[in-house]
């Protein structure tokens, strides 16, 4: 059964998927030659509970782990662990999400650890594309085949494969829902997009033949001829004004909804570059407290326009004085200077 979610509940989805899309950000940040996948998935799981949020992928069917970390012919599913270490090269694809305020986030990447070919640059490139071509077909009234057509014609065009055993689905209170998303079909068939369903889509792409195999510990999806494989994934709403996606962890030209709790920066006026936390989120008019100059009780109010987003999303429980603002904007500030 399809889930509709009401604002309130969508506001919580926008929540979930922040935070499900920073911790995912934090991982990619820390792939570097010589680390461990199980390295990579306790800097994800450690983000995830800093933030007040649950790891929704540990145990969830008897999966080990908080991400499913995927390198090079792992398509998906990839788990965890002390002897792999990640080498120059290597694409390496992190699935994640988290659970908070009883709704869930669900996000995806393939990132490089350092300079990649010239194919396996492509086929990432061509998979990031397939998503926003999925996500821009995403609009209330179209249908779940508009977007599967999307990914798989761009996909095809560019000489890659789409994986069909492993498709997206709908999110909400549960990590999958209906309706499935296939990254592959028609269009004008299958579900109606309706205003209110929140939907993963999220292309697993291939660079030779689409044919995948399981591996013994019954999770791990590799290619069958050995090939590369990417995969991104955006949590998407449907609104009946179009769509809004979770930010892309890389923010690399994807527009970023506004939660409460994340960390923004300052871009015109005079308190230019300052770091601010978000109170409140009233339209296009954010509140903003940073716990020295502008404070919980006296916030700042400002256009979303004027604020540059960060990944980082604080715990409700930090929003309540003035204190912890200020601790940990500065924590934040010394990390990533302006």
């Amino acid at each position: 059964m399809i889930q509709i979610k009401n604002a309130a509940e969508l506001e919580k989805m926008r929540k979930a998927a922040a935070i499900s899309a920073a911790a995912l950000k934090a991982g990619g940040e820390a792939i570097e030659p010589g680390i461990t996948t199980a390295e990579i998935d306790k800097i994800i799981y450690d983000f995830i509970v800093r933030h007040g949020a649950r790891p929704n992928f540990l145990h969830l069917y008897g999966f080990p782990a908080t991400a499913c970390i995927s390198v090079n012919d792992t398509v998906i599913h990839g788990i965890p662990s002390r002897d792999q270490k990640i080498r120059p090269g290597d694409i390496v694809s992190i699935d994640t999400g988290c659970k908070i305020d009883g709704f869930n986030g669900d996000n995806a990447c393939t990132f490089a650890c350092g300079k990649l070919d010239l194919e396996a640059q492509r086929l990432l490139d061509v998979t990031k594309e397939s998503l926003h071509l999925g996500i821009a077909a995403a609009q209330a009234g179209a249908r779940v085949g508009d977007i599967g057509h999307a990914v798989q014609s761009y996909v095809e065009e560019n000489g890659f494969s789409v994986v069909r055993e492993y498709v997206g689905h709908g999110v909400g209170k549960e990590l999958h829902e209906d309706p499935e998303i296939p990254n592959y079909g028609h269009a004008g068939r299958g579900q109606r997009l309706m205003p209110g369903m929140c939907i993963a889509i999220e292309p697993m792409i291939c660079q030779y033949k689409c044919a995948v195999k399981t591996l013994k510990d019954g999770w791990t999806v590799k290619t069958c001829d050995g090939g590369l494989a990417a995969h991104f994934e955006h949590t998407v709403a449907i609104t009946s004004n179009g769509r809004r996606r979770s930010p892309d962890p890389r923010l690399g030209g994807t527009r970023m909804d506004f939660v409460k709790g994340q960390l923004v920066r300052s871009k015109a006026g005079r308190d230019k570059t300052r770091t601010y936390a978000v109170l409140d989120v009233e339209g296009e008019i954010l509140a903003l407290a940073d716990g020295s100059h502008r404070t919980v009780a006296n916030p700042k109010r400002k256009k979303s326009r004027h604020v540059a987003p960060t990944a980082t999303v604080l715990g409700n429980e930090l929003l309540k004085s003035d204190q912890p603002i200020s601790d940990a904007i500065k924590a934040y500030d010394a990390e990533h200077p302006f």
